[in-house]
This record gives structure tokens, C-alpha cells and sequence, in this order.
């Protein structure tokens, strides 16, 4: 049983039951739009980026010493073609995987934080900084050309100031409720999810 750091029975509400309930979206309808538009919006973003290094990933591999024994050229752009297709897959796979986790810890740790949105749905600060932690850096990537946009200061102390936004947003009337020793389990929580953005 995970334990849960905010218990909405026994904190202080500082908004509406309605919106303390555990969960992360209301209603299946609202589950189902959030994971098409998540798929959507990364797959967008993977398909713009493959097409705009398509060229040179396919340069690379005809460079290989066993591409080079190939007698059809066309081969190579299949080989390349099955790996972007592979790797958009797993990209995928890992984001859904990732944001997930986002919900369970929502869901079963921080029931109480979880906050409602328009159209009925409720998130909380995992899926809040899950989603700002990935979507908009690979968006932000693909504009700038940027091949290793997590490697960068710039995305470290971006993804630095959307935990401590989404903390003090989603904290903000339970902060002097709660204990030293909560609010700093907490935040470690939070950062972890924060530091997992880094590698998905």
C-alpha cells in the first residue's frame, strides 16, 4: 500500500471536495482526449523531427562499411525509414509509460493536490510537471533545431522553474498544513518526476 503524503480526509481544504478528490481526469471521455492528444502531439513533434534529419541519419548509415556492400541504395532508406518507425514507437511508448507514473503518483500519493481544470478534468502536480517537463522541450527542440535539447542549462533550469511553479500552484493552501518533513518528501517526490523528464 503506497503510503499517501496528502490525505484529503484529514488536511485542511483549501478548495471545493469536488476538487480534491484522487484521480487525475474526470470521466473516461476526458481520460481518452487527454492520451489522444498526449500520442498526437508527440507524434507530431517525433514526425517533424525525423523528416528534418532524415537526410542526414541516411548519409550516416550509407557511410557504414556493411551499407556499402548492399547492391540496391534503396535498402538504406529502408533500413532508415524502419529505424525512425522503431524509435518513434519506443518514444512513444516511454512518454506514455513516464506519464503514467505522473498519474499514479497523483493518484495514489498526492490525492489532494490534484486540482480541476476546464471540461471536468482534474490533474495533478506529477502530470502537471510530467507534461510541462516534455511536451514543450521537445517542441521548443524541434523550432530550434536543437538535437540535445535536455542536455542544455537552459532546459535544466526550465524544467527547474516548472517544479517550483507547480509547487507553490498546487501547494499553495496546503503549505503551512503540513509538516517539515512532508513538504520535503513532497518536493523530492516532485523533483524525482522532474529529473525523470530528463531521460524520456
Amino acid at each position: 500500500m503506497v503510503p499517501k503524503l496528502i490525505d484529503p480526509s484529514k488536511e485542511m481544504p483549501a478548495y471545493p471536495a469536488s476538487d480534491m478528490r484522487p484521480g487525475v481526469l474526470g470521466g473516461r471521455g476526458a481520460r481518452f482526449a487527454f492520451w489522444m492528444t498526449v500520442v498526437i502531439a508527440g507524434s507530431l513533434t517525433f514526425t517533424a523531427t525525423a523528416a528534418r534529419k532524415h537526410d542526414a541519419v541516411e548519409a550516416q548509415i550509407a557511410e557504414l562499411s556493411e551499407a556499402q556492400d548492399l547492391s540496391d541504395p534503396h535498402l538504406i532508406t529502408l533500413a532508415t525509414n524502419v529505424a525512425f518507425l522503431l524509435a518513434g514507437v519506443v518514444s512513444m511508448v516511454v512518454l506514455i509509460l513516464y506519464l503514467s507514473l505522473c498519474a499514479a503518483i497523483d493518484s495514489r500519493v498526492l490525492p489532494g493536490l490534484t486540482r480541476r481544470l476546464p471540461l471536468g478534468a482534474r490533474v495533478g502536480p506529477g502530470m502537471a510537471i510530467g507534461l510541462l517537463s516534455t511536451l514543450p522541450v521537445s517542441i521548443a527542440s524541434l523550432a530550434l533545431g536543437s538535437t540535445s535539447p535536455k542536455d542544455s542549462a537552459v532546459s535544466i533550469l526550465y524544467i527547474a522553474l516548472v517544479v517550483s511553479g507547480m509547487t507553490f500552484f498546487f501547494l499553495r493552501g496546503h503549505w503551512n498544513a503540513l509538516s517539515r518533513a512532508r513538504k520535503s518528501v513532497i518536493v523530492g517526490v516532485l523533483l524525482v518526476v522532474a529529473a525523470l523528464s530528463l531521460v524520456v
